[in-house]
């Protein structure tokens, strides 16, 4: 029975940071996406103007 409830508790104890984990990856995506929302012509802009430098 002692087994039974360390395993309970260990397992719980694995799950918990993996779901923290997994929800911290999702809200980064969903900042992510946003960032690069807002932030895509200007780094569009960036982007050309280092094809222009590698170019010369």
């Amino acid at each position: 029975m002692k087994d039974k409830h360390n395993n309970l508790t260990f397992s719980r104890e694995l799950q918990q940071p993996f779901m923290s984990w997994s929800l911290w990856s999702l809200a980064m995506d969903m900042i992510k996406q946003q960032l690069l929302k807002s932030k895509l012509p200007s780094l569009r802009r960036r982007q050309q103007q280092l094809d222009h430098s590698r170019r010369r």
